[in-house]
């Protein structure tokens, strides 16, 4: 049975979606957890619908020094941190041709600088877990885009990438510590800012049932809960000693040709 109970864990960028449904998959099947967004309001009514295994707190992530808040204020909350869920990031469109450097900034500062930040102070945190074998679990939230990408998403793919990276680096560092570390790469999701985006691009308000069978054989693409419910498994200690790993999830084999 998987149980995080007793155990505390941070998921950055937890108000909506994915991060949403990861941090009530942690509270169901026992664990406390902290919830982080852009906005303290948001964030409250997120952690009053949780219940007393959850506390919040709004951050600005560009402020990766300042990622020690967040990890000092699980551990005043809960007394312990056991578990870093790197899920908070940015998808904005661009090619190489028409890609800003402002635009790199951003999504390379979210996407890779906080969640590299993020687990620095959580290294601290992770070793007084001495009572436990597996001191502490962080898991990179990636995508299936860390593996090439599409042509439209280049600065977002080349992040997930460099956070694929990272992964297997930190892996290595503190494997003999016993903190594991993975990288949850995550397919199409029907999120509700995926909804926006979609919108955004022109495509028909049904779109999620207009997509080929060749990228959606199962005749629909992901659900928030569902990959939380990986993340779950990923963080509890039944999916132990793992580490370093690039764990997909899709719906079809990776080694398939180029699809859609």
């Amino acid at each position: 049975m998987i149980t995080l109970h007793n155990k505390t864990v941070l998921v950055s960028g937890s108000t909506h979606g994915i991060g949403r449904a990861m941090a009530q998959a942690i509270v169901d099947v026992g664990g406390n957890v902290v919830v982080h967004g852009r906005k303290q309001q948001v964030v409250d009514t997120v952690v009053a619908q949780l219940g007393s295994q959850s506390a919040g707190l709004a951050f600005d992530l560009m402020d990766s020094e300042g990622t020690k808040v967040l990890v000092d204020f699980a551990v005043q909350k809960f007394g312990a941190l056991h578990g870093l869920v790197n899920n908070a990031g940015v998808y904005p469109r661009d090619t190489v041709e028409n890609m800003t450097a402002n635009n790199f900034d951003f999504m390379f500062g979210v996407n890779v600088k906080t969640p590299m930040f993020l687990c620095k102070y959580a290294l601290e945190a992770f070793r007084k877990n001495t009572d436990a074998f597996y001191k502490g679990t962080v898991i990179n939230i990636g995508s299936l885009n860390a593996l090439g990408g599409l042509p439209k998403i280049s600065t977002y793919s080349a992040s997930k990438g460099a956070l694929l990276n990272f992964t297997r680096n930190l892996a290595e560092q503190w494997a003999c510590e016993k903190i594991r570390v993975n990288q949850l790469n995550v397919g199409w999701t029907r999120t509700d800012n995926e909804h926006i985006t979609q919108m955004s691009e022109g495509n028909p308000e049904d779109w999620e049932h207009r997509i080929s069978p060749l990228v959606a054989p199962w005749g629909r693409i992901w659900r928030p809960q569902e990959v939380a419910a990986h993340t779950v498994f990923l963080l509890s200690d039944i999916s132990g000693p793992m580490s370093g790993s690039s764990y997909e999830l899709e719906q079809f084999p990776l080694t398939t040709p180029v699809r859609g």
